[in-house]
């Protein structure tokens, strides 16, 4: 939801800055400083600045981005003119949020929502850790009868939600194998869990998502996950810069995610 917000604003920007739906598609699709080069030099031609006498000027993905949303549009509001027999949709919203104040592994959130793990991921990409935290403003995208499903069995779910709480590296450089051992686990499950490469090792004043070790294991909390940070080193001393552990993106697209959106 946060992403197709943001593409609906920058959309509209877009289209306060050109005056023009379809060449605000295609500065989606291409960028705003393109679509201005290409309107500058069609007027240093004394060509018109519209999206067809631009079109010269654009790659072949751009030239044929406004007129294939424009095809799928026909074919939608009139699909027997074109021969076509559409399937029936309920004219009503496919998923609706669930807010979820507690701790709770995506696993065990799929079981309650009574869906494959793949289909709930594909409904909540935000999620890209193996637990979700839980805050006021954390929101599950469920269809709606398994939101029905999930609220009932998880009121009816009576064990632990999470079985991952929040470790803060205070050592200047703590190795993962370390850390596996005390929670015991494999190092395996903590790069995974944290998305840490091979031959990377956590720096002094890092976050990092481990197992619980017991069930009075403190919940990770929506301030560990908004402001915990993960710095790496190489076991050769080299470090990367650290980088948000967040519960997900909620920046602008970027070029390169509009371009793919758009294929």
């Amino acid at each position: 939801m946060a992403s197709t917000n943001a593409a609906l604003n920058y959309l509209q920007q877009l289209h306060t800055m050109f005056g023009d739906w379809q060449l605000a598609l295609a500065a989606y699709n291409w960028g705003e400083g393109s679509v201005r080069k290409a309107i500058n030099r069609a007027r240093a031609a004394g060509k018109g600045t519209d999206y067809i006498s631009l079109s010269a000027y654009m790659p072949a993905e751009t030239r044929n981005y406004y007129p294939k949303l424009q095809a799928v549009k026909n074919i939608v509001a009139l699909p027997s003119q074109y021969q076509i027999r559409l399937p029936e949709i309920d004219d009503q919203p496919y998923f609706t949020s669930v807010k979820k104040t507690r701790d709770i592994d995506i696993k065990l959130a799929a079981e309650l929502a009574e869906m494959p793990l793949e289909e709930f991921k594909a409904l909540n990409p935000q999620f890209n850790r193996p637990v979700i935290t839980g805050s006021t403003d954390t929101q599950i995208l469920l269809p709606h009868i398994n939101a029905e499903r999930f609220k009932e069995n998880l009121g009816n779910w009576t064990r632990t939600l999470s079985s991952w709480t929040s470790l803060r590296i205070s050592a200047a450089r703590e190795r993962i194998e370390t850390i596996a051992t005390r929670f015991k686990t494999t190092p395996q499950v903590i790069r995974e869990a944290n998305a840490i490469p091979p031959n990377m090792q956590p720096t002094a004043g890092s976050t990092l998502i481990v197992p619980k070790t017991s069930i009075e294991a403190a919940e990770i909390g929506a301030d560990i996950a908004d402001n915990a940070v993960l710095g790496l080193v190489s076991e050769g001393g080299a470090r990367r810069g650290a980088r948000a552990v967040s519960r997900g993106s909620r920046s602008k697209p970027t070029t390169r995610a509009r371009r793919t959106a758009a294929r």
